[in-house]
């Protein structure tokens, strides 16, 4: 599967404008994924670019409620939502989404 331009850009500046380690970019990665597959779950290599503009604050509510019936952790999904969030951003800064969907998503709490 070949990685959609606006994941490769938005790696890319936070590679050199953040300094985030291989490890940090490989899990943020493995997040854009799953991202991408919520807008186009049949990506193949030949597929066109994903519709970011599929995305929508509903649906990015049944996944996080999806990952806490699977038993994801609350950090994990706060993590991906982080991750989520800060790419989102920069699409709507780069003009390809009139609003971020993420931006009113939290994740469950953690258990004290």
């Amino acid at each position: 599967m070949t990685t959609p331009a606006e994941i490769t850009r938005h790696l890319g500046r936070l590679a050199t404008e953040r300094a985030y380690s291989p490890r940090t970019l490989a899990s943020y990665r493995a997040d854009l994924d799953l991202l991408r597959a919520l807008v186009q779950p049949d990506s193949h290599d030949d597929s066109p670019a994903p519709d970011w503009s599929r995305l929508d604050e509903a649906m990015l509510r049944r996944w996080v409620a999806g990952c806490v019936r699977a038993g994801l952790s609350p950090r994990s999904i706060a993590r991906r939502l982080s991750c989520w969030r800060g790419f989102l951003d920069q699409l709507v800064l780069d003009g390809h989404l009139p609003a971020n969907p993420a931006r009113g998503l939290r994740a469950p709490r953690a258990p004290r």
